[in-house]
Formats: structure tokens, sequence, C-alpha cells
């Protein structure tokens, strides 16, 4: 049977990894505006207040991390439910690497 870890859990666990890393840590979008600026989840640099990336996969994050141990998994993040969240901006959106004058 695999340990069940909640978001929230997974969250604090990226964030302390990245806070040893420097000023960077994971954050939620609040509200469908900024969901549609930023993607549901977007790192932000702490002592600038700038968004630094946007549409993060928190999931992908933590493994690469290693905060997530052998045999715990994401409770409600399996399969392709998890797509809905992280969505590839449009061109000229924030978060998009394609130039929007083009």
């Amino acid at each position: 049977m695999r340990a069940k870890v909640s978001v929230r859990v997974l969250m604090q666990r990226i964030n302390r990894r990245l806070a040893k890393q420097g000023p960077v840590r994971i954050r939620q979008s609040s509200g469908p505006r900024m969901r549609r600026r930023s993607g549901h989840y977007y790192s932000l640099d702490i002592v600038r207040e700038e968004v630094v990336e946007t549409c993060i996969n928190p999931l992908a994050l933590a493994k690469e991390l290693g905060c997530l141990a052998e045999g715990e998994e994401v409770e409600g993040w399996t399969g392709p439910e998890m797509e809905r969240y992280f969505r590839v901006p449009i061109a000229g959106e924030a978060g998009s690497k394609e130039d929007p004058r083009k």
C-alpha cells in the first residue's frame, strides 16, 4: 500500500527544499484571472516579488527535487486528471516562450 501525501504537504516540502537553494518559492494561483496568466502553480522570487516561471507541475518538480519518498503518492493526483492543471501557455501570455510579435 502506498502512503498518501496531501498537496499542501507536498508544497511545503518543495518550498523547504527550494529555501535551501535561494529565494524562489512555489505558489498556487488565487482566482481565475491569475490562473489564466500563470497557470495553477507558479514560482515567485520572494525578494524581488517577481514571477520567475509559470505553469509549474509540482509533482514533477517534487520528484526532481527528491521531495517524495519511495512508496508515496500525492492524494488525488494520479493519471490524466492532473493535465488540466498544467496547460501550456498561449503565445503572448505570461510564461509563453514564444515571441508574441511573430
